[in-house]
C-alpha cells in the first residue's frame, strides 16, 4: 500500500469512528458525512474515497441538507485518492468555497528509538533545555492544527510544539509524568486540558462533553487519550488513534502557561512511542504549512495534501 493510502485511510478510520460514537456517521451515495455536534466545521467532516461526477449532485444536496438540518459547520476533505478536475467542478458548482490546502505528513515509527511502555510513561521526562528548531510566534494556525489536529477555530491562534520556539525553552520544568488516561477522573483531566487548551467558546462545552464522554477507555481499544502532567498538574493532552499498522495523532495541545517548556515535544514523542509498542509501523498527521517544520523536525514528512472546502453552514 502506498504511504498517501495510509494517510487517507487513517483518516477514513478515525472519522468514521468518531461519527459511530454517537451513531452520527452517514453515507449519501459515494460520499461520506460524520457529526461530532460541536460548532467547529473541522470536527464535522465529510469526504469520498474515489472521484465524484456530475450524477452525484443529488448526494451533494443531500449533504448539504444533513448539516443544515443539525446546524453544523463542516468541512469536505479532498483527498488525492478524489481529486479530479470534475470533483473539484461539482462542489464549487454547489457553492462551495476552497479554504486551503492542508499537508498530510508521515512518520516511520521504526526510526524511533526502542522504548519499553515502562520507560515512556509514569516516568519522569527531563525537559532538555535547549533550542530546538526556528518557530515563527506568529504561526497562525487555528486550534492546533500545525498538530494534526482537526480542529479549527475562528481566530484563535496557537502553537502547537511548545518547546519548539526561535526563542528556545523560555521556562524548564525538571520532569514531566506522562500518562494514558484509563478512567472517569483522568478523562474528565484530559476534556479540561483540551477544552481550555484549544480555546473552545463556553457555547460548545456542552456538545464537547457529550462527545467526549462516548471516548472508550478499554485499554484495547483503538483510541488511546494522553495526559501529561507537570508537579502533577495536568498541562497537556494527546489522542491516539489506531488503524492496523497505522496511527493518527489528533487533539495535541499544552495549557497557555506552560508552552515554551519542552512539555509538548515529550508528549508527542511519547504518543508516538506507544503507537510503535501497539504495532504501528507507520503514524500520520494533518499539519499547517507553517507547522510543517516543527514535525519534521520529529520525524515527519510531507506526503501529500488534502484540499478543504467549506460552505456557509
Amino acid at each position: 500500500m502506498s504511504l498517501v493510502r495510509i494517510i487517507e485511510d487513517t483518516f477514513f478510520s478515525v472519522c468514521r469512528c468518531w461519527g459511530g460514537l454517537q451513531n452520527a456517521f452517514d453515507s449519501f451515495g459515494p460520499i461520506r458525512a460524520m457529526q461530532t455536534g460541536i460548532g467547529s466545521a473541522d470536527l464535522n467532516m465529510v469526504w469520498s474515497e474515489a472521484p465524484l461526477t456530475r450524477e452525484d449532485a443529488p448526494w451533494v444536496r443531500q449533504v448539504q441538507e444533513y448539516y443544515e438540518r443539525a446546524s453544523l459547520p463542516y468541512w469536505w476533505w479532498v483527498f488525492p485518492r478524489a481529486k479530479t478536475a470534475e470533483t473539484i467542478q461539482l462542489l464549487k458548482s454547489s457553492d462551495y468555497t476552497y479554504l486551503l490546502s492542508m499537508p498530510c505528513m508521515l512518520a516511520d515509527l521504526d526510526e524511533l528509538p526502542a522504548l519499553t511502555p515502562a520507560e515512556i510513561f509514569e516516568q519522569p521526562h527531563k525537559i532538555n533545555n535547549r533550542h530546538f528548531r526556528e518557530y515563527p510566534n506568529h504561526l497562525k494556525v487555528a486550534r492546533g492544527h500545525e498538530c494534526g489536529n482537526p480542529v479549527f477555530s475562528k481566530g484563535s491562534w496557537i502553537p502547537a510544539f511548545d518547546g519548539m520556539t526561535n526563542k528556545g525553552v523560555t521556562q524548564r520544568s525538571p520532569a514531566v509524568i506522562i500518562r494514558r488516561v484509563a478512567n472517569q477522573e483522568d478523562l474528565a483531566l484530559w476534556k479540561e486540558v483540551t477544552f481550555a487548551g484549544f480555546d473552545f467558546p463556553q457555547s460548545d462545552r456542552a456538545s464537547y462533553d457529550r462527545f467526549t464522554d462516548t471516548f472508550p477507555l478499554d485499554p484495547d481499544s483503538s483510541q488511546k487519550v494522553f495526559l501529561a502532567l507537570d508537579d502533577g498538574k495536568p498541562v497537556a493532552a494527546s489522542l491516539l488513534f489506531l488503524a492496523g499498522d497505522a496511527a493518527g495523532l489528533y487533539f495535541i495541545t499544552t495549557l497557555g502557561d506552560y508552552r515554551r517548556r519542552g512539555i509538548g515535544r515529550e508528549l508527542v514523542l511519547a504518543t508516538l512511542q506507544h503507537a510503535r509498542a501497539a504495532g504501528a509501523r507507520f503514524a500520520s498527521l494533518q499539519s499547517s504549512p507553517d507547522g510543517m517544520s516543527v514535525y519534521e523536525k520529529a520525524g515527519f514528512k510531507e506526503c501529500c495534501r488534502v484540499d478543504i472546502y467549506g460552505s456557509q453552514y
